[in-house]
């Protein structure tokens, strides 16, 4: 069952859900009695609703699994084969907690990212802030001033009269263009063609290259340990790894593994013969699966990854904090150069 601004059931919320119905349930309480509680402590309106609803389906005998399934656009593929998995094998309490985790490190993550781009983001909002009051206020007064005054002003100083009259008086044109573009983009990046060229460039792009890369790794590690524990079948395991993922190019390469599989390849064969995985993901792999230990191995290389991720993006953050302040001390150069100064020098003639 599809419904609509699914996308206000945050992950947080989700991995909430879990760990508590989970925590319930080992100490001792009723399922039903687990989802009620959970659905009164929850403050979303909306996500309340769903807990309802799963709480009734399953008072008319419907499994957990079954009645989350009714919400795919809620529930992904993994929440319900993990679940469905604790139910078949009758370490539901336990699977779900396995599930949390990996939600809550998966969340953690994001959060580690979001918080290391939060100031270059500020800085960057402030400069078109800044830039755009300039723009439509400014600006605007010194060029009727300079043209009063029938000045003669340096060709930096024309362009962006120039620029800014254009803007000023055509501006709906230019938000116009923005919007298509960024339509015909959204648009080509839904295609397969637009998620593959988009892929290949996301792994080419310095420093960005290691962060897609390790981000994609830890995904498919943490995910993949986490359905192996649970008694998910390994090929079920790496389809739902696969539509986990984002980049088309790592789709691509857990399709070839799943095809191995068919074959009675081991899983480490084609990621080591895949270019877009690091050489010590393959290795790893094999190690695990000649000691049987695979899922171990798999958190192991989730974990490494993680950290390594995590010490990328600080470094990025710290590269671009500089590159930000060039750049403002450029802009507030080129101001200085194309308005204040034929200012001054109006302002000493008259």
């Amino acid at each position: 069952m599809k419904l609509p601004f699914t996308n206000r059931v945050s992950g947080a919320e989700k991995a909430f859900f879990v760990r508590q119905v989970a925590t319930m349930i080992q100490a001792g309480l009723p399922l039903l009695r687990a989802l009620s509680i959970v659905t009164e402590q929850t403050k979303n309106a909306y996500f309340r609703k769903i807990l309802t609803s799963i709480s009734q389906r399953v008072r008319e005998g419907y499994q957990l699994s079954q009645a989350m399934g009714e919400y795919s656009d809620v529930f992904p593929m993994i929440f319900v084969a993990v679940i469905r998995s604790g139910e078949t094998t009758g370490r539901l309490d336990k699977v779900m907690l396995e599930l949390a985790k990996q939600q809550e490190e998966d969340n953690k993550l994001r959060g580690n990212i979001l918080n290391a781009m939060l100031y270059p983001a500020f800085v960057v909002v402030a400069m078109m802030s800044i830039g755009i009051y300039l723009v439509f206020n400014v600006i605007p007064q010194i060029a009727s001033l300079f043209a009063e005054e029938s000045a003669q002003l340096p060709w930096v100083t024309k362009t962006l009269i120039v620029i800014v009259n254009g803007l000023t008086s055509y501006w709906y044109l230019a938000v116009m263009v923005i919007v298509v573009v960024i339509l015909i983009l959204r648009a080509f990046l839904r295609t397969t063609e637009g998620r593959l060229l988009w892929g290949k460039i996301s792994l080419k792009i310095p420093v960005l290259k290691d962060i897609n890369t390790g981000l994609a790794v830890t995904r498919f590690s943490r995910t993949m340990a986490m359905l192996t524990r649970a008694g998910v079948p390994v090929l079920e395991a790496v389809e739902i790894v696969r539509d986990t993922m984002n980049n088309l190019l790592f789709w691509n390469s857990l399709q070839q593994v799943r095809a191995s599989l068919e074959r009675g390849l081991p899983m480490s064969k084609p990621i080591m013969e895949n270019p877009i995985y690091p050489p010590l993901v393959g290795q790893m792999i094999m190690v695990g699966e000649q000691s049987g230990k695979v899922d171990e191995v798999l958190d192991s290389v989730a974990d490494y990854f993680q950290d390594r991720v995590n010490v990328l993006v600080k470094d990025l953050a710290s590269l671009i904090e500089p590159v930000l302040v060039v750049l403002l001390g450029l802009g507030v150069a080129f101001i200085v150069f194309a308005v204040f100064i034929p200012v001054y020098e109006l302002v000493n003639v008259i």
